[in-house]
């Protein structure tokens, strides 16, 4: 293996954290670890899957290595890490002991640890709302509490979204749409309610407050390519405490659809062959990841272009989801391994 070397020991060794899987050795996208892991090698440089089951008590860790002659993730002891790349799946599992646990050992340890965890939408509401330059790129957002607030809310939004907080990949987001003055309609991704008055629409909510927070957000009207809603997706990565855009791509949303995801009939679509600048998009995503705090390294954004020409940011996800473009894929894991080599203090390759 081609590794780099910091004047003492040879590296650097990056251990991708996450969990075990029931039927593969272990959780995450495949191609997101290969690329990586080429990455890596051709830089100079080890990489290692582990589930969080494979650390010992004394942050000893057993990995998951590529083997390239088989072609497969071996395992094999890989001791304590030089970077620790953060790929949790499910933010519950960043509550659990355990992992807390972890990021205590990498920090008493002096190991790098990107990125701490998941970020909440309301955290992302709370950030770009009290920036002033950044303040107007945020959709009207109020966190949902009482009736009386669902009212006032819905005179002045006849169409919005119900955001889960902690939902991701477009799960636990609502649209709720006004037919008439006293009749809504309450959608999910995959069924839409009969008509509702708005005292039904609140009995329906209300026990989701008992355990969720759920957002409020005015729904953009955005721009459309061939009758269908599209957006952007970033995806960036801080170099040198800089942020750097390492591709922008676009979502349109499916038939019926209200979000782009892919999970639920979005598609690609080409910025090039639309013949639409990506730039004062990236600019915008780079200066609102400049709001997040130091130990983010990574994250990718989804911002939406309004029928009157103006930028939103919907959403920032510190976990990216492996980007479909394959030269957008290949610019980050190389962004990452620049990042590795930087917080490990790993240069030149042996």
């Amino acid at each position: 293996m081609k590794v780099s070397s910091d004047g003492v020991k040879a590296g650097p060794l990056v251990a991708v954290l996450t969990q075990s899987h029931r039927v593969k050795p272990f959780t995450g996208d495949e191609r997101l670890y290969f690329s990586i892991h080429a990455s890596l090698q051709k830089a100079g440089g080890v990489l290692a899957i582990v589930p969080m089951s494979c650390i010992g008590n004394d942050f000893q860790m057993t990995g998951f290595i590529f083997d390239p002659h088989n072609r497969q993730w071996v395992q094999a002891p890989v001791g304590k890490p030089d970077v620790i790349y953060n790929r949790i799946p499910y933010r519950k599992q960043e509550k659990l002991e355990s992992f807390l646990r972890v990021k205590e050992a990498a920090a008493r340890d002096n190991i790098p640890f990107l990125n701490p965890g998941f970020l909440s939408k309301k955290r992302i509401w709370r950030l770009l709302s009290a920036d002033k330059e950044l303040a107007h790129s945020l959709p009207d957002t109020e966190e949902l509490s009482s009736f009386k607030q669902l009212i006032n809310w819905v005179n002045r939004h006849p169409q919005s979204l119900i955001k889960d907080s902690s939902g991701s990949k477009g799960e636990g987001i609502y649209r709720l749409a006004a037919e008439n003055e006293h009749s809504y309609l309450l959608s999910a991704q995959t069924k839409i309610t009969p008509p509702l008055s708005i005292e039904s629409v609140w009995k329906l909510l209300r026990p989701l407050l008992i355990k969720r927070t759920l957002l409020l957000q005015e729904q953009i009207d955005l721009t459309h390519w061939n009758g269908r809603p599209y957006d952007f997706r970033v995806l960036l990565h801080k170099i040198k405490n800089i942020w750097e855009c390492s591709g922008a791509g676009i979502r349109a949303a499916g038939d019926n659809r209200y979000t782009t995801h892919s999970l639920y009939g979005g598609s690609l679509l080409d910025p090039v062959e639309m013949e639409i600048d990506t730039q004062p998009v990236q600019n915008l995503a780079k200066q609102t990841a400049s709001l997040l705090p130091d130990s983010f390294f990574e994250v990718s954004m989804d911002i939406g272009c309004s029928t009157a020409g103006q930028l939103y940011v919907f959403d920032i996800n510190s976990k990216p989801m492996v980007f479909d473009e394959p030269s957008i894929q290949k610019a980050g894991a190389e962004n990452l391994v620049r990042i590795f080599h930087e917080l490990s203090r790993f240069s030149q390759p042996l």
